[in-house]
């Protein structure tokens, strides 16, 4: 017992806790509509973000120039610089590093290994000559040697002969000369030797270090002891003239000097090493004397001319420019004139948007929530559009031309406007992405081509997304502003004379920007509908599922509620496919409108079953009061299950505040016979005893077109229920009289419905009616059968068979139909001669199937 009172306790708090906080959404949304210092408040701190987000921080140089791409505008230094030129720097010490000589050290070590070996060479030969083996003629001064001997001698001594010492030019040397004049030639050939060797010698068939020259002047030659001088190195065959020369003016015979000149040649040969480590070190010590070039731009200097091609040097000029602009921005933040214009620019085009949407919309003070989620969304698009804007302007981007190229083109600029066309439709949308163009091009330097191509590409999301109903729909949306893009970028690609693998990188990065933007548009969608208390065509066709928990309970508490549900969704589907307003919205409202008959199902016609009837045993007041609290009932509901606001609102909104005439005249009619005098001559009766405003829903009435359209159907649908005979003239009665009546009560002076909109929703009522009321053809009777008909509707076959078991025949009989059972009402005993003067609306003269909502089955 303690437990059930403590859960009754609890219940109740969080009861009390629901109905306070529905009670308080009222006055949230009037403050938020009729506030203007907080509407005042939002705009400055909009003002506020865009200009932080947009403007500070942000270079005003212009679009981001890519080195070699052709500019279309002319920059001008608005404020004078200086700033050192790495460019010219570099260029002077690449002209310091050229004049450096390399540092080479010569290696003697070859020349001291032919010295060896041709002295050697020598001695042997010379012994050999004068050895009897030779078989030479003694008696003669010199010896002569055969040329065949020679070259036996020659490669028993030396099998590879690895300086190609030719035998016939030692055997001329050895004939011809004497031993003493030979040893003194073959000395003064190996010092002009070392003398050329030490000089230093340079092959250019061979050293790297002579490309495509004749000779190499003044290079540093390391001497022994590590002394260094300049000099003029001589190629390979400077030095073999020279060691001709020299040998050619010995006293020697000319055969022996050609002889002695082709034997001590192959001594000759490069012998520089170069030092790398001395070279470097002698740069370096070269280039630290080099001072940065400083450049200094006045004001007024035209940094960069229209349809010229950008340099490496003005790539930098334009570096430098925006790194000062930046500087000088952030360190005169607030008193900036050039953020002060952009603040006033920020405002003017605010303020031409709120006059544009406002000249469309009324007082957008009433839609803070649209107008809350604009705002959010433009914030939102322009930040990842800054964000984009400082990548560029990072130094790993800006030494990466083609990277530099594409990112201007992965700027989400049709996040926000698909956004917005979703939630709020076309219009909001195009408004949306002509505001985040134009902020987009001004961050850009004020570029009409990023104005233009940004637009375009919104533009064609939006045209896609319209009527979208699928997620996947939404991606599709997204890859044809991609490709929007991609356009764009290849025209201006084709503009600026880039490069086509450069163009062909920008036209896929516009494409997967816009696929991606798809994807998180998808992502973002629920999120935005859960904080704004909004909904999309995807949300409203989900909500149409019968599987949905409330349709299914629906369905098992509510059958006749469930029917008529659907009844009212064709007809309010098709009245708004009519006048061009959301026939998906009205499908899914109509479905949830009359939901709050959930917690009380049997005090509704539709849903009683086998003549038990609740209103009996109440009074009317009692009545109207259950029947009205289906509205708040609803309310409740949709909020438990997390509906949509628009649902919500129809769900408040589908009865207005019409008066729930049978209840109301049956109150009447009860006071007139509880009263002992004539009901229009007694002067004692108070008529304010039945007061009107007690049998009338407590609205608001409907606001917008959709939610007018399901008060209307829901009423044509449920007095349908009452014709006797289904004709187009009775129908086109019944609509005409019930949407006057609605009309004169007042029901819809809140609504954008026109006149002519009016008569076209009665036109679509009445052909939906006729093809839900149809009628079917009476089948003949079969031979030997009887014909019976009990009911205008229907007609039963009876066999001449024998009798059927009662349970058998009432399995076998048609399911209840609510159309029948409105029929049996019987009508209140009210006549127009009965009618008292203080009723504002014709009383019934069919009695409940007038309101078959509201009306008990008697």
């Amino acid at each position: 017992m303690k437990f059930s009172l403590l859960f009754w306790r609890k219940s109740d708090v969080s009861v009390r806790g629901k109905r306070r906080m529905e009670a308080m959404a009222p006055v949230t949304e009037s403050f938020f509509s009729s506030s203007r210092l907080l509407t005042g408040f939002i705009f400055i701190l909009f003002v506020l973000a865009v200009v932080v987000v947009c403007f500070v921080g942000n270079s005003p140089v212009g679009p981001n120039l890519a080195p070699d791409q052709v500019s279309r505008i002319r920059i001008k230094a608005e404020i004078p610089f200086t700033y050192n030129s790495s460019i010219l720097t570099q260029q002077q010490v690449s002209a310091r590093r050229q004049k450096v000589p390399p540092i080479y050290r010569v290696d003697l070590t070859a020349f001291h290994n032919f010295e060896i070996y041709l002295k050697r060479l020598m001695e042997a030969l010379s012994a050999f000559a004068a050895s009897p083996e030779a078989g030479a003629d003694t008696t003669r001064a010199l010896p002569t040697l055969k040329t065949s001997q020679i070259e036996q001698f020659l490669t028993a001594w030396d099998p590879k002969n690895i300086y190609k010492i030719n035998h016939d030019d030692l055997a001329v040397f050895i004939n011809y000369v004497s031993p003493e004049l030979r040893a003194q030639s073959l000395d003064e050939a190996l010092r002009t030797l070392e003398a050329l060797t030490r000089a230093g010698i340079y092959d250019p068939r061979t050293d790297d270090f002579v490309t495509g020259a004749q000779s190499l002047n003044f290079v540093q030659i390391e001497r022994d002891g590590g002394a260094m001088s300049l000099s003029s190195l001589q190629p390979i065959e400077d030095a073999q003239r020279n060691l001709r020369v020299t040998l050619s003016n010995l006293n020697l015979p000319r055969e022996a000097a050609v002889a002695l000149y082709r034997i001590t040649r192959a001594g000759l040969g490069s012998n520089l090493a170069f030092d790398e480590t001395r070279t470097k070190a002698a740069t370096e010590e070269a280039v630290a004397g080099v001072q940065p070039v400083t450049i200094r731009v006045n004001e007024g200097d035209t940094l960069i001319e229209p349809g010229q091609r950008v340099s490496q040097l003005q790539n930098e000029q334009l570096k430098a420019y925006r790194e000062e602009l930046t500087r000088l921005h952030q360190g005169r933040l607030g008193v900036n004139p050039l953020i002060m214009e952009q603040t006033m620019l920020t405002i003017i085009i605010l303020l031409v948007t709120i006059a544009c949407l406002r000249m469309v919309t009324g007082d957008i003070r009433k839609q803070w929530r649209p107008l809350l989620l604009g705002i959010l969304v433009v914030l939102l698009d322009l930040f990842f559009t800054r964000i984009m804007l400082e990548i560029s302007a990072s130094p790993y981007v800006r030494t990466n031309p083609q990277l530099l190229a594409i990112l201007p083109w992965t700027m989400p600029v049709a996040l926000g406007p698909l956004v917005v066309a979703l939630l709020l439709g076309v219009g909001p949308g195009l408004v949306t992405a002509a505001l985040v163009s134009v902020f987009v091009a001004l961050m850009h330097g004020s570029s009409i081509s990023i104005l233009v191509v940004a637009f375009v590409s919104a533009t064609v999301g939006i045209y896609a997304s319209r009527g979208t109903q699928a997620r996947a729909k939404v991606v599709r949306a997204g890859l044809y502003a991609g490709l929007a893009m991609g356009v764009g970028a290849f025209a201006m690609g084709l503009r600026d004379e880039r490069e086509l693998l450069t163009i062909f990188y920008q036209i896929l990065s516009g494409i997967g920007t816009g696929v991606i933007t798809g994807i998180a548009t998808v992502g973002l969608l629920p999120m935005l509908e859960s904080l704004f208390k909004l909904s999309t065509n995807i949300t409203l066709l989900e909500l149409t599922d019968f599987n949905h928990p409330l349709l299914r309970r629906m369905q098992m508490d509510a059958p006749g509620t469930y029917h008529h549900s659907l009844m009212v969704g064709n007809l309010a589907e098709n009245a708004a496919a009519a006048i061009n307003a959301n026939a998906l919205l009205c499908r899914a409202c109509a479905y949830y409108h009359d939901i709050g008959k959930l917690v009380k199902p049997e005090y509704f016609t539709e849903n009683q079953r086998d003549g038990v009837n609740p209103h009996l045993e109440v009074n009317p007041s009692m009545s109207a009061l259950v029947i009205k609290a289906h509205v708040k009932e609803g309310v409740i509901l949709a909020r438990q299950y997390k509906l949509p606001k628009t649902i919500i609102d129809v769900i408040r909104e589908h009865h207005g505040t019409s008066l729930i005439q049978y209840f109301y005249y049956k109150a009447l009619e009860r006071q007139k016979k509880e009263t002992p005098v004539m009901f229009e001559k007694a002067p004692g009766i108070d008529l304010d005893e039945v007061n009107e405003s007690t049998y009338r829903y407590e609205g608001p009435k409907p606001h917008f077109k959709e939610s007018a359209i399901i008060h209307l159907a829901d009423a044509v649908e449920a007095a349908s229920r009452s014709l006797r005979k289904v004709t187009p003239l009775a129908i086109d009665e019944l609509i005409d009289k019930l949407c006057t009546a609605r009309l004169e009560d007042g029901q819809l002076d809140d609504t954008p419905l026109t006149f002519r909109e009016l008569t076209t929703v009665k036109a679509s009522f009445a052909r939906t009616l006729m093809s839900m009321l149809h009628s079917r053809v009476d089948y003949p009777s079969a031979p030997g059968t009887t014909r019976i008909a009990d009911k205008p509707s229907e007609t039963m076959l009876i066999k001449n068979e024998p009798a059927v078991d009662e349970r058998k025949r009432a399995s076998s009989r048609p399911p209840f139909s609510t159309q029948a059972a409105n029929s049996k009402a019987t009508p209140l005993p009210v006549t127009l001669e009965d009618k008292p003067k203080a009723a504002s609306v014709p009383i019934p003269t069919q009695g409940p199937s007038q309101q078959p909502d509201e009306a008990p089955a008697v």
